[in-house]
């Protein structure tokens, strides 16, 4: 049979139990070898502690990991900047785009030369968050223009405060594709606010 240790209690009775004496005995009959009584099973504290140690060992690696795994996503989630060549896209990247396309009310275009032409450098660019109408040099917006939002997007990557929303539209200057100044209007033509970077 298997047998098990264990100390014994009967201080007054016993000298092995006022020694502290570990004995070994049968686990069908646990009792101390000199006095009779019951044994309580000693527990090795080496190997608990052990059990402790590699328990807390895990749980350290495991705190580790999540913790580098958030980090990670806040370097690496959810930002990817896509950079687009505007000469062979023909579109004008924004960094930030926020919600899905929604029906537009599209303001009339800019004036046209007497044969109904646009004038010289003018044209109209197809973007990820918008449509742009005006001047333009080497595929970027470039001079006055209108710009009508199709979804909600950042309105400059200069200004991480202020958006403009699906049908709303800036009518402003662009230098190489860059807002530098400009005034926000709603679907309905009336202005929201007016900024200048210049």
């Amino acid at each position: 049979m298997a047998k098990k240790k264990g100390i014994c209690k009967n201080v007054e009775g016993c000298s092995k139990a006022r020694n502290r004496e570990l004995q070994e005995a049968e686990e069908s009959t646990f009792l101390c070898d000199e006095c009779g009584e019951p044994l309580v099973p000693y527990v090795d504290s080496d190997s608990s502690n052990n059990n402790n140690v590699g328990l807390s060992f895990i749980f350290i690696i495991i705190a580790i990991l999540c913790v580098i795994a958030i980090i990670a996503f806040y370097i690496f989630g959810e930002r990817v900047d896509e950079r687009i060549d505007l000469r062979q896209e023909g579109v004008y990247p924004q960094t930030e785009v926020y919600s899905e396309p929604n029906p537009v009310v599209v303001p009339e275009p800019l004036p046209m030369d007497s044969q109904g032409e646009m004038l010289a450098n003018q044209g109209t660019l197809t973007m990820p968050y918008g449509s742009y109408t005006g001047g333009i040099t080497d595929g970027y917006p470039d001079g006055e223009g209108r710009l009508v939002y199709r979804i909600r997007a950042r309105i400059a990557e200069r200004d991480s405060l202020r958006f403009a929303d699906p049908g709303q539209y800036i009518i402003g200057r662009w230098r190489r594709g860059e807002l530098m100044e400009g005034n926000l209007y709603d679907e309905n033509g009336n202005k929201l606010y007016g900024f200048n970077w210049w």
